[in-house]
Order: structure tokens, then C-alpha cells, then sequence
């Protein structure tokens, strides 16, 4: 198995893993600052009882939808900044991590 697959699986585990509050409370702080995570829209990162809850987090607030079917509307928290036209549907590449603030 390859390296990046082990990190992957251990960091899976540490994730979905349930700290007592007070070490929750710093992953979760650090995750947030690291990154850089607009959390204006959500709830405070203490209140998560996993590092997964905070990745998998809804809205505390929700956000109005443009239904206009010439709009396109991405459910992450990231950017695609490559675009290619097909036949009347986009598709996206390169998608990569992003940060909003």
C-alpha cells in the first residue's frame, strides 16, 4: 500500500475520533486557523465533537439559492478556476482547496 493511502487512512480514523472536549476543542481551533475557514456561517468549532463533524458542518445560517438553471452552483468549500465548454454543459478541472474570507 502506498504511503499516501496509510496517511490517509490514519488521518480518517483521527478524524471520526471523539476527544475529550478540551483536546476536541484545540483540534478543532487549530484546524480552523490553519486553513484559514470562514466559520461566519457556522457554528463556534468547540461545539463539534469531531474533527469529521467540523469537515461534514451545516449551515448555521441558510444561504438563499439561485435557482436560474444558467447558474452554476458548487456544494464545496473550494474553487475551480479551470472552466471548458461542452455542448452546452460545463465542466470543471482542477478544483483545488480554497479559502474564502
Amino acid at each position: 500500500m502506498h504511503i499516501t493511502n496509510i496517511i490517509s487512512q490514519y488521518f480518517g480514523k483521527f478524524a471520526k475520533t471523539e476527544f475529550p472536549t478540551f483536546i476536541q476543542k484545540f483540534i478543532n481551533n487549530t484546524y480552523v486557523k490553519t486553513l484559514k475557514l470562514n466559520m461566519s456561517e457556522f457554528r463556534n468549532p468547540k461545539f463539534y465533537k469531531s474533527l469529521n463533524d467540523l469537515f461534514t458542518r451545516e449551515l448555521a445560517i441558510p444561504r438563499q439559492i439561485d435557482k436560474n438553471e444558467d447558474v452554476f452552483i458548487s456544494p464545496t468549500d473550494s474553487f475551480s478556476y479551470t472552466m471548458w465548454y461542452f455542448k452546452k454543459r460545463f465542466a470543471f478541472t482542477n478544483q483545488r482547496n480554497g479559502v474564502f474570507s
